[in-house]
């Protein structure tokens, strides 16, 4: 089974053997079926405008009319099973991975395949555009990250030095950084002009589930099975902020930027979703707990609890008890916290 949400988070795309479903996210109600297929569906990915679904089926890579469900292209030339697909940044393009050990880049609008990069000695598992889709990374079971030029074909950089390559590759949003992990729980900063090792992000304790670049890029935030979700400076390779205490890991995090507020969401594997705002200014880098939902405990450390929204009257008369009225800061110079009233964590049940 292969999902994906559209850009814009009102549908959710569902496949399988025999069936590629689009849903209304906010109603549950079915929305389009997407014609002309058969087979596996290894992965699903939206358009960056959300009017184009594209789907991995064992050789072959189609395109689907989202209003429609109309199949647009399918594209032919890969060898053996694709297992990964990603749309650049503008839309205009495609590129596909899978176990051919190839990475391919379509044309959306004709269905030509505009290029092949061949280098990797084992299967493609990941892809992905730079913002301005000048580059392409791929990531490889050869244990390798390789960075290509799409218009001469050219493999600039093959950063190798994994024990155990994991599935993310991040660009920043400038493009001047691209950022992977391993399943040890390392994430590795490369700069991608000079092909420079930048900072080894030491701090996770288990494999890292997402990492995500801030809004304004000199922030990565990342989540791990070790149940916790860590800020990094990219300037200086420093872990910022903790949160910790997760009832179960946290799976995903996405970033918000709204009117010069910026606002990062959690949601964890037993299906529970935070909201946090980010709070910085010259010294101070500070997390706030906006909303949760579910029941669950949490103990959060470089972060403070106030003013929280959608709390029961329990958790609110506990809170009180338990002295959560302060504003608990954490320093970004010597990385202390830094509490104005009670130490400790603050538990939300």
């Amino acid at each position: 089974m292969s999902a994906a949400y559209s850009p814009q988070g009102y549908l959710f795309c569902s496949g399988g053997i025999h069936s590629l479903e689009l849903w209304e996210v906010r109603t549950g109600n079915h929305f389009q079926t997407l014609k002309d297929y058969s087979g596996l569906v290894n992965a699903i990915a939206f358009s960056p405008h959300g009017n184009q679904v594209a789907a991995c089926i064992d050789l072959t890579i189609r395109l689907w009319d989202v209003s429609t469900g109309d199949c647009i292209h399918t594209l032919t030339g890969h060898t053996e099973s694709v297992i990964i697909i990603a749309y650049s940044s503008q839309g205009h393009q495609v590129a596909s991975g899978g176990w051919d050990k190839t990475v391919r880049i379509w044309d959306v609008e004709s269905g030509d395949c505009l290029q092949t990069l061949t280098g990797h000695t084992d299967c493609v598992n990941r892809v992905v555009f730079s913002p301005q889709d000048d580059q392409v990374a791929s990531a490889s079971q050869d244990t390798t990250v390789k960075l290509w030029d799409p218009k001469t074909l050219e493999c600039r950089y093959t950063f190798t030095d994994f024990n155990m390559l994991g599935p993310g590759v991040v660009f920043s949003p400038q493009g001047h950084q691209v950022t992977f992990y391993t399943f040890s729980g390392n994430i590795r900063v490369w700069e991608t002009h000079t092909g420079d090792s930048l900072h080894v992000l030491s701090g996770h304790a288990k494999s890292v589930t997402s990492i995500v670049y801030s809004p304004k890029g000199h922030l990565i935030a990342t989540a791990s099975k070790d149940s916790t979700v860590r800020l990094w400076d990219i300037s200086s390779g420093e872990c910022r902020a903790v949160i910790s205490d997760f009832n179960s890991y946290v799976k995903k995090i996405t970033w918000s930027l709204s009117s010069e507020v910026i606002y990062f969401a959690t949601a964890c594997d037993d299906g529970s979703v935070r909201m946090w705002r980010l709070m910085e200014d010259e010294n101070l880098c500070r997390v706030r707990l906006c909303w949760s939902s579910g029941y669950h405990g949490l103990a959060a450390m470089g972060a403070f609890i106030q003013d929280v929204d959608g709390l029961s009257l329990v958790n609110k008369r506990l809170l009180k008890q338990r002295g959560a009225v302060g504003e608990p800061s954490l320093h970004l110079e010597t990385g202390k916290l830094i509490r104005h009233t009670h130490s400790g964590n603050y538990p939300t049940e």
